[in-house]
């Protein structure tokens, strides 16, 4: 079960992806197959809002390191 929520979530944060700059859909779709691999090897189920969260930290960090280098 915890798979087919998995996919569920998948679809509406790559729905709210549609409405964000090109740049943190580049990344957040980079990064977005890291946190699939970790939830099917913990056998977890992903959350929308801390899945969303963490693509965005993610981002963050790539525009920083980009900003100082």
């Amino acid at each position: 079960m915890s798979s087919l929520k998995n996919i569920e979530v998948l679809i509406r944060v790559l729905e709210r992806l549609k409405t964000e700059s090109p740049e943190f859909q580049e990344d957040a779709l980079w990064k977005l197959g890291n946190f699939i691999t970790e939830a099917v090897d913990q056998e977890t189920t992903l959350e929308e809002h801390s899945l969303f969260e963490r693509l965005r930290d993610f981002h963050l960090r790539i525009e920083e390191m980009a900003a100082e280098g």
